[in-house]
């Protein structure tokens, strides 16, 4: 398994082996957010519009929150562009429309 480290400050994303999660027991570290996305997203070649990429990731699943899995398709189907320039843009729209729906859920209480 290997370990998405997403700079948002460089803009450079790199996939490195997993390191140990040692609060946890066995297994590996954790990865959430816009590291999951980018996780979920990295053999993907952008540009790609949000058709074709419904199409090749469309049926994965991310733990965007820890316990909380959802659909790629899902989630891309809440973002507004219809094409995608790079991986960081994708994983930030996505991250967005997430963000987006659990503010609308909490709304909702």
């Amino acid at each position: 398994m290997e370990r998405t480290v997403l700079d948002e400050k460089t803009g450079s994303i790199e996939f490195e082996p997993a390191k140990p999660n040692l609060t946890a027991g066995a297994g590996t570290e954790p990865v959430g957010g816009r590291a999951a996305l980018a996780h979920a997203l990295r053999d993907v070649c952008f540009p790609v519009s949000k058709q074709e990429l419904i199409r090749s990731v469309g049926n994965r699943s991310v733990e965007f929150r820890r316990g909380q899995p959802i659909r790629m398709k899902d989630a891309l189907e809440r973002t507004g562009p219809t094409e995608f320039a790079t991986l960081l843009d994708a994983a930030g729209e996505i991250h967005r429309a997430l963000d987006e729906r659990k503010r609308e859920r909490r709304a909702d209480r």
